[in-house]
């Protein structure tokens, strides 16, 4: 399923967010409780997630627990994706011309060239250092040469996934689909210059921040592998909604139809971005109560629809009746939910009329406690019975509503259909408590202990 939420005035159907210095701000280890919440209500939603990262598939795969198969996971900066466990793309370098980047920046270093290049006293400290970190990513795990101790640690630790420690890169046979060089402080521009152009034909290179200077074959990039996946899965890159932060971003950001880039971003991505935010939890969040407010009067309207179709079998299940559609003819079967969907955006906004004060009528989303008594409703089928309107229960409405409650409702015919109608009329007289109290309460006065549903109420 499929689904679209609108936003800054565009139907977004996919959400797409880069990890590290975006939704992992600088030594954040794994998302938030905020992060994973939002993610689980936009899937269930039917809105696409897609994770987009520099980091290895299985490390990404790891983070998200029970998520993640739910994701679409972009990894080494779009030159490998899966879904579900299929392999969506993968796209390698020749390894001769990755060989030929790690041989040149093993001379360039040692002959101190783009420490001589580099002005300023913070970017010429990185000669301290000498070599730069390297990184090889195959589609089985990482490879590195442990030139610092703590680089080899961190890379264990931090991020993750299979990492084989060896002595020549020569030696692995895997073809290779990214390198990662970690300079000390900055990417120096004039390396980033130097190997696009010596390179630049047949490899694709960018500022990742933090230091990472990123090396994939040409042509692949976070932009095209969504480009590619969006094709094969039939939906529309301008419906994307994507985060990120720096340059191996932007391919992305080219495409999609809203961009949120970080306040901490490059100023790349800072002018390509359609707005800015501190932290990746504070917009999901937004988006994930917009997606549970559309999934609640769905659900609230299939009740209305269900307790509207009285020509069908009580033995049949909600589902059944909401398949159905040939026991009643088409055009009753669309009047009926017409009018469902009227009663439900009715039930979950409150009138537009305005009250004796001047107000707006409020709905059952302005009261956390009966939303609550319709979200357990539909999550288990039973009644959560906590909130009180004037101090009466959803159970004393029903039970007034019709006599006999327990008796009535434990019979096998009639059970579901009425279950649901019974419990929809307890959540409007709930709401009419709770907005104009006086005429439910007289009627509950006058009539209580009558037997007789008062349905009209």
């Amino acid at each position: 399923m499929s689904n679209k939420m609108k936003i800054a005035g565009r139907l977004i159907g996919t959400v797409v967010c880069d990890l590290d210095g975006t939704l992992l701000p600088r030594g954040q280890k794994l998302p938030t409780k905020e992060a994973m919440d939002a993610f689980e209500t936009l899937l269930d939603a039917g809105i696409r997630v897609i994770i987009a990262s520099g980091r290895q598939y299985c490390n990404m795969h790891t983070l998200f627990g029970p998520l993640a198969d739910r994701m679409i996971m972009v990894s080494e900066n779009g030159t490998y994706a899966a879904y579900r466990g299929e392999v969506l793309l993968e796209e390698a370098m020749d390894n001769a011309d990755g060989l030929a980047v790690i041989r040149e920046i093993g001379e360039r270093t040692a002959a101190g060239v783009w420490q001589q290049e580099t002005a300023g006293a913070e970017d010429a400290a990185q000669a301290e250092d000498g070599m730069p970190d390297i990184v090889v990513a195959t589609r089985s795990m990482r490879h590195l040469i442990p030139y610092h101790e703590a680089f080899a640690a961190h890379l264990h630790g931090h991020l993750g996934g299979r990492t084989e420690e060896i002595e020549d890169y020569a030696q692995i046979e895997e073809p290779f689909l990214q390198i990662s060089v970690k300079y000390p402080k900055q990417v120096p521009a004039c390396e980033l210059e130097h190997y696009r152009t010596v390179y630049g034909e047949r490899l694709a290179l960018s500022d990742s921040g933090d230091g990472w200077m990123d090396v994939i074959r040409k042509g692949c990039g976070k932009g095209p592998a969504l480009q590619e996946i969006a094709d094969r899965m039939g939906f529309s890159t301008q419906e994307m909604m994507v985060f990120g932060d720096s340059g191996n971003d932007v391919g992305m950001f080219r495409i999609a139809g809203l961009r949120i880039g970080m306040n901490r971003g490059s100023d790349e991505i800072k002018a390509l971005s359609d707005a800015l935010c501190e932290r990746v939890e504070d917009v999901l969040t937004k988006c994930a109560a917009q997606c549970s407010e559309g999934m609640l009067l769905q659900a609230l309207t299939e009740l209305y629809y269900v307790a509207g179709c009285e020509e069908l079998s009580p033995e049949e299940t909600r589902d059944d009746r909401m398949r159905q559609g040939s026991r009643i003819p088409e055009s009753t079967a669309r009047q009926i939910m017409d009018r469902a969907a009227e009663r439900a955006r009715a039930l979950w906004y409150g009138s537009q009329a305005e009250t004796p004060e001047g107000t707006k009528a409020a709905g059952i989303r302005d009261y956390p406690g009966i939303r609550a008594e319709l979200e357990h409703f539909l999550r288990t089928g039973d009644f959560l019975d906590e909130w009180r309107s004037c101090g009466i229960s959803l159970t004393d409405l029903i039970v007034w509503q019709v006599d006999h409650f327990k008796a009535y409702m434990d019979r096998e015919e009639n059970n579901r259909y009425h279950r649901e109608r019974l419990f929809l009329e307890a959540l409007e007289n709930m709401l009419r408590l709770e907005t104009d109290p006086e005429p439910v309460l007289r009627k509950l006065r006058e009539e209580s202990g009558q037997d007789q549903a008062n349905a009209d109420l």
